[in-house]
């Protein structure tokens, strides 16, 4: 039999771990936005490169920086909320992680059909990192597999998510 004592322990612990990957989650949102944002506004403004050939680096972006954020904030609203003492099996964060899973294939698919990649790459010196987009070669198609795969994973944990909200629904008409 479990004991209250091991029980506060385990949450305490599991809380702390939650409150350790929101920081990473802020981190990464920080990231994305001061590599991201800047390039939307200096691509154009580039003079060796003309407005037509600028506007499609430019709108990945402004679309990988919007869907990156999104996927990330709805992950801190989530992680929060369960840190307060909400269950995390509920319907609305079901639906909350369908829309996470849906922005993390948008991006895949603009980033797959764009002339180049992002790469984020941490560096010595006065920037901490940088963000480098990279031109590929006219006429591929790159799949972007990383956000396929942790779009499959989240769509995974919705559904998880939901069937624990129905358990939870049907064990609460039992009693």
């Amino acid at each position: 039999m479990v004991e209250n004592k091991d029980l506060d322990k385990a949450l305490s612990r599991s809380k702390f771990g939650l409150k350790a990957i929101r920081i990473v989650i802020v981190f990464f949102i920080v990231s994305v936005l001061s590599g991201s944002v800047p390039f939307v506004f200096l691509i154009p403004a580039d003079p060796s490169i003309s407005l037509h050939d600028a506007i499609l680096p430019a709108a990945s972006c402004a679309i990988h920086a919007i869907t990156q954020c999104g996927f990330l904030g709805i992950l801190f609203i989530i992680l929060t909320k369960v840190i307060r003492g909400e269950s995390p099996f509920s319907f609305k964060y079901s639906k909350w992680l369908m829309v996470a899973g849906f922005l993390l294939l948008i991006d895949a698919a603009f980033n797959s059909i764009t002339p180049g990649f992002f790469s984020y790459e941490f560096i010595g010196g006065d920037l901490p990192y940088g963000i480098y987009f990279e031109g590929v070669e006219p006429g591929t198609f790159d799949i972007d597999t990383e956000n396929i795969l942790l779009a499959v994973v989240v769509f995974a944990l919705s559904a998880i998510f939901r069937y624990g909200a129905l358990l939870q629904n049907l064990s609460d008409d039992l009693v």
